[in-house]
């Protein structure tokens, strides 16, 4: 069962993020980055909606450049309204850019000069939500096969009347 990682970035970052993808997915994530994603004639943010739709959590490297950044900004609110887990990866910049959308959020914090220490703190919470999705994901495939097992046993107890 693949965990899906959206990241939400700006293109000014683009360096660091593609950093930042490497270490997630040689921890086994799967990272969905648009531009990876070429579809000629479709529109870009038709691409994104269903590529946060499709992640299980999004990932936000916050800086000062993608604070400015509409699209960020968008994909943000775009994935709170989805009810998406968004965990902010932001340097202090980002941090001090004051995004509504963000209020309140607890975030990983981002230091250019040690940047090991942030992404494993990112990657040790994206083990835990994998961890809790694949419970979540078993107690209800156990739960819906005792359904039927009830069920099937109240449809024999019913013809043996």
């Amino acid at each position: 069962m693949a965990f899906n990682v959206f990241l939400s970035h700006c293109h000014a970052d683009v360096g660091w993020v593609d950093y930042i993808i490497k270490e997630i997915e040689y921890d086994g994530f799967g990272v969905y980055r648009y531009d990876r994603d070429p579809q000629a004639g479709a529109l870009v943010a038709d691409k994104i909606t269903r590529a946060i739709d499709a992640a299980d959590v999004v990932v936000v490297f916050l800086t000062e450049s993608s604070a400015r950044s509409t699209y960020v900004q968008q994909e943000i609110g775009y994935s709170r309204a989805r009810k998406k887990r968004v965990i902010p990866l932001t340097d202090r910049n980002g941090l001090d850019a004051g995004l509504a959308m963000l209020d309140g959020t607890e975030y990983v914090p981002f230091d250019y000069e040690n940047p090991e220490n942030a992404l494993d703190t990112l990657i040790a919470n994206l083990r835990s939500l994998q961890i809790g999705a694949r419970n979540k994901f078993w107690l209800g495939l156990g739960i819906a096969a005792g359904v039927l097992l009830l069920s099937s046993a109240n449809g024999q107890d019913e013809a043996e009347l």
